[in-house]
């Protein structure tokens, strides 16, 4: 059975699979509470699987690149829903899978706490200049384009949550 596993896991690497698999799967296993009972897991896994959309994050050598286009890629493609007496916008599409190789040893960051006064008092606007010149005083430094994609995502993601906003609930302030 390991063999198979092994096995099933390197040519889900090899075509850049694995990430989105460990996701679908960590999903259907957090929607069935946790519990591991195959047929529950599988019965979720096939209802859903018309939800899912597909990111193909091409060929980058710098993981921290590769991360910036995929969150800049959901960003563009993420579903946008809000029910009308709800004031605070939150939904993260989470049937967005990335296809894309990772060092099988390396896992891409999680969730990190950010700086909200920050973010507040200067703005995503305020902090791309920041980066912006930063990144020309470094000879074009891979991890200062890799936050100025972050930034264009969350630009593309702004925009299209207003544009949403304004069309479906015109009354509401955006």
């Amino acid at each position: 059975m390991k063999v198979i596993k092994d096995s099933l896991k390197t040519f889900l690497y090899y075509f850049g699979l694995l990430e989105a698999v460990r996701k679908y799967y960590n999903l259907c296993i957090k929607e069935c509470i946790f519990e591991r009972k195959t047929m529950k897991v599988l019965r979720f896994l096939l209802k859903n699987f018309k939800n899912i959309k597909i990111i193909l994050v091409k060929n980058q050598n710098n993981i921290l690149l590769k991360e910036a286009i995929l969150f800049k890629e959901i960003c563009k493609k993420a579903k946008l829903i809000m029910k009308e007496e709800e004031v605070f916008f939150y939904n993260p599409d989470f049937f967005i899978l990335p296809i894309y190789k990772i060092p099988l040893n390396l896992y891409p960051l999680g969730n990190i706490t950010v700086n909200y006064a920050e973010v507040l008092n200067k703005g995503i606007l305020g902090i791309e200049k920041e980066i912006k010149q930063l990144y020309s005083n470094n000879d074009k430094n891979t991890f200062y384009f890799a936050l100025l994609e972050t930034c264009e995502g969350i630009k593309i993601y702004s925009n299209r949550v207003r544009m949403f906003i304004k069309k479906q609930f015109p009354e509401k302030k955006s």
